[in-house]
């Protein structure tokens, strides 16, 4: 809801997508931009073959559906995928706890 009050107030909004199983992508995707820029996150995802299998369908899946011109990424970029539009953005609670160890 705030995504979209602030797009109804001329603010420029960069979508988060998830998905979970292959039965999601039935809704997951619907109302989102095409051909636009999306973020994603890996993170909890990369622990076990089979979310990790999911992860990479579901995004095989988004690029299909919205075709997004680039991917803000937070979280280990899986093999698997392409990574010609991804623009990795880290882990941001590592670097949070990096200063507070300091």
């Amino acid at each position: 809801w705030v995504g979209a009050y602030l797009e109804t107030k001329g603010i420029k909004v960069i979508p988060t997508i998830g998905w979970s199983d292959h039965d999601s992508y039935k809704w997951c995707f619907d109302g989102e931009p095409v051909n636009s820029i999306v973020a994603i996150s890996s993170i909890g995802t990369q622990k076990y073959e089979e979310s990790k299998q999911l992860f990479i369908d579901g995004f095989d899946e988004m690029i299909r559906k919205l075709n997004p011109t680039k991917i803000l990424f937070w979280g280990n970029v899986p093999d698997g995928i392409d990574k010609t539009r991804i623009i990795p953005m880290g882990y941001i609670m590592d670097e949070k706890f990096k200063l507070m160890r300091k």
